[in-house]
């Protein structure tokens, strides 16, 4: 059993020559270049422990000598012994909080969590001596600073306290008292003269070392702050970089003399919960955080000084002083467009006004477009401002034309513009009940034009986009409205649906393939997702962002890409790396905006506040934004994989409420493809149907059942709705089978348990799209744990519940609405819509197997037999044999086969099982004679669930390890 995958808590980050950056994700030391993002070496430190801590000596990487810790166990080691895999480690008194070389690196100084500095020499890998200040606090958290002239020790207390003591002669130097509840967080200045500390009690606080005083206090963060970074030191302040529990990297600013740092900016880097480590690379400007979601991400510390950064704003003043134009006192600019080189807006006065190079002109005033006018525009630079009565202005290169939008009746209510290889369109709508006019500009002429029937009933154009090869038209609307216009008729006619996602207003559309009109709609209210409209509309991807508003989506170099307002910031958001590439407090969307996605500098904003017009552009990147893409931020509940025609994928259901679809390749990595964040609940099991579904369970009965599409996108087809308004009981588990009908399956059976010990069985219709409830039944007064479908001459349903039993029950047949022919579950009649619905037929068995409760099992069935594997919180398994026919349960119980509770039982292979353990063991065993044949330490903490992928073992909890496992 060999692992090949991690992705789990990133606990330390260190940067190494402002080039690479070593990060500890779990036992496996990895190096990134910093510039690329590339991985240049990946190998295990540990055989157990996760890595705490990195410290790096030497000039260059080839030379470097590093060290690395984690728990009790000390590794120092060269590059090469690196890359070869050739080190030693040591075993310190007690857990590390801190070691750095000395200024020769001859010495490793360590410091442990009794506060006691053990002095380690490098080149025989020999403890040398322990000194300490005759305080032996407890500490949750330490650093040494190796000076010129001494080695300063700051040790931070479970006690709310920091002692500053040398190591040199032992004496304690300050006892710094001023936080409330733990230290969890210490960082030094270079120098040694500045400390800070962050605590329990969500502040950052900034001491004098060499008077003791505290000088400055921060509060920002909405959680505990879990560590420190200073940067950009300068006479008389420095930086601060921190990390918190509640998701966000924040900077602040301290200068001397100041009672206050000052807040500089915020980075929402991870999802789920804690940002665990970090780092700064002062040269470059840059921050680094690991999260528990497995995610490195980069942040730009120095992002206002790259090349192309912008932010800057205008009075309306200053507009009319550099345009020499005079403002009446009410007028205010209305409309802009952003061409990417230059800004075209329309004020309330008719004045069309041009920003070019940070100077405003005055292009034209025209009365004609006083207090109504539109301002449009297309990727090529050409700009369109329209009015009322359908006057169009172009404007291109300096260069003004006029064109005139002709309706039948009404006059102007919108315009939309989109580009298209290069050719651009123009999608205008009337007030009335009239088509929408669809115009071809070339440089600034109409040079075709149709008209396309408008639909009836509510309809308000809001977003559209143009397929060039087909000439289809698709137009998304107020009121959750899609149209689609085919590209042959003419006045076109459209196939319109109405409220096909959740939401209102449709913010934007794509094209993403031509010839099935493949589409990416995005949904103001957060609600966003793929279709597939050149016939019938099909989902194909649905999903939700759990902030404010969305006003757009693009996909990037494969990544989806939304962005929108949350309260009064604006947001960029790649949904696909679940990482912010932007944030602006702008004040909120009820303003005036124009956002222009990345290009040769950055994205572009521009917006109106306090009748200002201001201006954010983002710098050039020097890295990449993520260095490693995450998945879950808490604790994976359950796991589930299927074959595709490219390998597996892989399904996890997660404490942070979300399902998070992966592509999990041959070689064993993870690659996320979608975060779906319907459930409001802690998930308990996700389990697939078949290749094309999956289901998934959490508290307050939720139940939900996903379709996979084209191996890539995945949509929520259909809920069971909880039993009643306010429930509060947990689906623990569920299991599924087929039902066929006339030759074609139909649909499937469903069997849900309950934490308080119910049992149901649903029927699921594909042709109706529906669930029906067709038994009902208690098993007892326990919470049922765990549940199977077998098929034979009838329908068995076995239960696995926190007294320790196995229960077997003939599910019967729903009162003649399915059978069993030929091992396979028959679909016999619809069932009616309301009815009293019948209980489980018979309980056949009901025989106590472990102690307590039975945490796992699986089934195997071999003609009328079964084998059922079970793993309690006992410890121990029970290999039994189920015999249907003979109504009997043989048990052999082993006790003691973990030294924890067994949390995931599969069975894999002939005659083998595979199980999980809180005890963080993953075992291979032989059966039925319950054999251990393999075991492997997995440093997934929480284990608790797992799947087999072919030759892959997929291990969660908190995080996730994939296995290579021979199991022919």
């Amino acid at each position: 059993m060999k692992s090949v995958c991690q992705v789990g808590p990133v606990c330390a980050l260190t940067v190494f020559v402002d080039r690479f950056l070593f990060a500890g994700e779990g036992p496996n030391l990895v190096v990134y270049e910093i510039a690329s993002g590339r991985q240049i070496a990946c190998r295990p430190v540990f055989p157990r422990n996760k890595i705490h801590g990195i410290s790096v000596f030497g000039p260059d990487l080839h030379s470097a000598q590093l060290c690395v810790w984690g728990g009790r166990s000390l590794a120092i080691f060269a590059w090469r012994q690196l890359l070869e895999g050739d080190f030693d480690q040591l075993t310190i008194g007690d857990w590390i909080k801190d070691a750095q070389f000395s200024l020769d690196g001859a010495v490793v100084y360590c410091l442990h969590s009794h506060n006691v500095v053990v002095a380690v020499d490098v080149a025989r890998q020999r403890l040398l001596e322990t000194r300490n200040c005759g305080e032996k606090s407890i500490l949750y958290t330490g650093c040494l600073r190796v000076l010129p002239d001494r080695v300063l020790v700051c040790a931070g207390t479970v006690m709310d306290g920091i002692l500053v003591w040398s190591y040199d002669d032992c004496q304690v130097v300050h006892r710094l008292r001023g936080h409330m509840g733990s230290i969890f967080g210490l960082c030094t200045s270079a120098d040694g003269r500045w400390l800070v500390s962050c605590s329990d009690d969500r502040s950052i606080r900034v001491w004098d070392v060499c008077s003791g005083e505290q000088v400055a206090t921060g509060w920002g963060h909405g959680s505990r702050i879990w560590w420190l970074r200073i940067y950009a030191e300068a006479e008389g302040g420095f930086g601060v970089l921190s990390g918190s529990e509640d998701l966000m990297c924040r900077t602040w600013r301290f200068e001397q003399g100041s009672a206050a740092l000052e807040p500089v900016g915020v980075f929402e880097t991870h999802t789920g919960r804690n940002v665990w480590s970090g780092a700064v690379c002062d040269a470059l400007g840059l921050g680094f955080s690991g999260g528990a979601d497995g995610a490195i991400t980069v942040s730009d510390l120095a992002e206002p000084r790259r090349e192309g950064a912008v932010s800057t704003a205008w009075t309306l003043a200053q507009i009319a002083e550099q345009t020499g134009a005079a403002f009446a006192r009410d007028e205010i600019v209305k409309e802009y467009y952003d061409t990417g080189t230059e800004l075209v807006a329309a004020t309330s006065g008719g004045k069309v006004l041009r920003l070019r190079s940070g100077l405003w002109e005055l292009v034209v005033a025209d009365t004609r477009f006083e207090k109504f006018s539109l301002v449009r525009g297309f990727d090529t630079g050409v700009v369109l401002i329209a009015n009322k009565t359908g006057d169009l202005l172009i404007l291109q290169n300096g260069s003004m034309a006029e064109q005139k939008i002709r309706f039948e009746r009404g006059v102007l209510s919108n315009v939309l513009t989109v580009t298209r290889d290069g050719r651009q369109f123009v999608l205008a709508e009337s007030v009335l009940e009239e088509p929408l006019v669809l115009l071809e500009i070339a440089e600034t002429g109409v040079v075709s034009g149709r008209r396309l029937s408008k639909p009836a009933g509510k309809f308000a154009m809001s977003a559209f986009d143009v397929d060039v090869a087909s000439g289809a038209v698709v137009v998304g609307s107020r009121f959750a409205t899609l149209a689609v216009f085919p590209g042959d008729e003419q006045p076109a006619e459209p196939r319109v649906w109405r409220n096909f996602l959740k939401g209102d207003t449709v913010s934007s559309v794509e094209i993403l393939d031509s010839a099935s009109l493949e589409t990416l709609v995005v949904m103001k209210d957060r609600e966003y997702g793929v279709v597939r409209c050149a016939g019938q509309l099909q989902l194909l991807q649905t999903n939700r962002l759990q902030r404010g508003f969305l006003e757009g989506g693009y996909f990037e170099n494969g990544d989806l890409v939304l962005y929108g307002f949350r309260s009064d910031t604006f947001f960029v958001w790649n949904e696909t790396r679940q990482v912010e590439l932007l944030r602006e407090t702008c004040g909120g969307p009820h303003r005036q905006w124009s956002f222009r996605r990345g290009g040769r500098h950055g994205h572009r904003l521009f917006y109106t506040r306090s009748s200002s017009v201001h201006f954010r552009q983002t710098g050039a990147r020097i890295a990449p934004e993520t260095l490693r893409t995450g998945l879950h931020g808490r604790e994976i509940r359950s796991v589930a994989a299927c074959k595709t025609s490219t390998g597996h994928l892989l399904v996890t259901g997660s404490e942070d409420t979300t399902v998070r679809v992966s592509r999990l390749a041959a070689d064993g990595s993870v690659v996320p493809l979608w975060c779906e964040r319907q459930h409001g609940s802690g998930l308990q099991a996700v389990h697939f149907v078949n290749s094309e579904y999956f289901v998934s369970s959490s508290a307050r009965e939720e139940v939900y059942l996903w379709k996979l599409c084209d191996e890539k996108y995945v949509r929520l087809q259909r809920t069971i709705r909880p039993r009643s308004s306010n429930p509060d009981t947990r689906v623990m588990d569920f299991d599924a089978v087929e039902v066929r009908q006339h030759g074609r399956v139909a649909g499937f059976l469903l069997a849900s348990v309950y934490s308080d010990s119910s049992v149901r069985l649903w029927y699921y219709s594909h042709e109706e799209n529906t669930f029906r409830l067709v038994v009902e039944d208690v098993y007892a007064s326990c919470c049922v744990l765990r549940v199977r479908l077998v098929v034979l001459d009838a329908v068995y349903v076995v239960l696995a519940a926190t007294n320790g039993c196995l229960a077997v029950y003939r599910a019967g047949d729903g009162d003649g609405v399915f059978g069993v022919c030929g091992g396979a579950v028959e679909l016999v009649a619809v069932p009616p819509r309301a009815q009293k619905v019948p209980q489980l037929e018979r309980l056949l068995i009901n025989q106590q197997v472990h102690q307590s409760s039975i945490k796992a099992f699986d089934v195997a069935v071999d003609g009328h037999t079964a084998l059922v594997v079970t793993g309690g919180d006992d410890n121990g398994m029970a290999v039994s044999t189920l015999d249907f026919a003979a109504v009997e349960l043989a048990t052999t119980y082993v006790a003691s086969t973990a030294s924890s509770t067994i949390t995931a039982v599969v069975l894999c292979g002939a005659g083998r099982v595979l199980t999980t353990s809180v005890d963080q063991m993953v075992r291979v065993w032989r059966v039925p004679r319950l054999e251990l044949e393999t075991e492997q330490y997995t440093t997934v903490a929480d284990t608790g669930c797992a799947c087999v992928a072919g030759e892959l073992v997929v291990v969660g909890g908190a995080g996730l390890e994939v296995f290579q496992v021979d199991i022919e």
